[in-house]
């Protein structure tokens, strides 16, 4: 553990309301079959940084991959509801639909048709709340490759380079990064206020927090 936490001291997640697509809120589900009860993975993320995630065993044995990804999307749905509260509290609404994403094809296709099929008719209803939020419009529920899934990360051990490319995406960022980004932001003393963003916790700030992980190398 001293280790990793010597070779990654300029490893933080950064905050920015200057990223691409800043204002949208997206979240990666995702879950590991192989054992006797699945691994929950996911991972929400506003503005470009990870605000909230999950690792942990499912509370049951799933008798397909399907169902174990289903109750990762049940688990992430439930933690958006809190994060949804949580921006609208702090002064951030969010006004289009948030985007989810997960690798499993079966689990795309329940998610966008309501008709039961007799192998699925064991599941139990409350693991379809993420259908649920999506035929009210709260969410959108998009296929992502594996290869390209960050949540992979929080559900099994992963060989040094997959695991890297998965941590820069969901929580790497360097000082000398940071520091160009903060000499690039316009002065808070001159007014300077990019059109279109409301002065909140998000549209004109930026967050640095040092991550404490696991490295496979």
């Amino acid at each position: 553990m001293l280790v990793y936490l010597a070779r990654t001291k300029k490893i933080g997640t950064m905050f920015s309301a200057h990223t691409d697509g800043a204002k949208k809120l997206r979240a990666y589900a995702d879950a590991h079959w192989t054992t006797t009860r699945s691994t929950t993975g996911f991972v929400i993320m506003p503005a470009g940084g990870a605000i909230a995630h999950a690792s942990r065993r499912q509370h049951c044995i799933s008798m397909s991959t399907c169902k174990a990804e289903l109750i990762a999307l049940a688990d992430c749905s439930i933690k958006l509801l809190y994060i949804i509260g949580l921006l609208w509290f702090l002064g951030h609404e969010i006004d289009e639909a948030i985007e989810v994403y997960t690798d499993n094809k079966a689990v795309y296709d329940l998610c966008h048709r309501f008709n039961s099929a007799q192998e699925l008719r064991h599941i139990n209803r409350k693991l379809f709340k993420m259908r649920k939020l999506r035929g009210l419009g709260v969410i959108t529920v998009a296929h992502v490759p594996t290869a390209e899934n960050p949540a992979d990360l929080f559900t099994k051990v992963l060989d040094k380079q997959p695991f890297d490319e998965r941590r820069k995406f969901v929580h790497t960022t360097s000082r000398a990064t940071l520091a160009l980004t903060t000499r690039a932001m316009p002065s808070r003393s001159s007014g300077a206020r990019r059109p279109g963003l409301r002065r909140g916790p998000i549209s004109n700030s930026i967050v640095v927090v040092v991550v404490v992980g696991r490295s496979w190398s």
